[in-house]
């Protein structure tokens, strides 16, 4: 209790404190999105069916789908190459990893 499990160095631990990071935030965002894209589905198939049909299909979805990911996947990863992204903190005393409120993200 009280001690960072993974990784044994300062730099190992601050390293999976921010991938950590980029995980959580990353899946929150995917996730976000695509429910947004199911919603705009939703909506094409209630309100403007004539839309629907022309527009959506399983190809079209996972385009869709594939995008959400891979600008999630550029739009997070570009803080660890040029460190703009979302400052985490690590308390080697206390074993926490959190995100530092008082850093701009991006």
């Amino acid at each position: 209790a009280g001690e960072w499990i993974i990784g044994s160095t300062d730099e190992e631990k601050k390293g999976t404190c921010d991938f950590n990071g980029f995980v959580i935030l990353f899946s929150a965002y995917v996730m976000f999105m695509t429910l947004s894209l199911i919603s705009i589905d939703c909506f094409l198939f209630i309100i403007k069916p004539h839309l629907h049909k022309g527009f959506m299909s399983p190809r079209v979805a996972l385009v869709l789908v594939i995008i959400v990911w891979i600008v999630n996947a550029v739009f997070f990863s570009s803080g660890f190459i040029n460190g703009s992204g979302m400052v985490y903190q690590y308390i080697d005393s206390q074993g926490l990893c959190y995100a530092n409120t008082t850093s701009p993200i991006m």
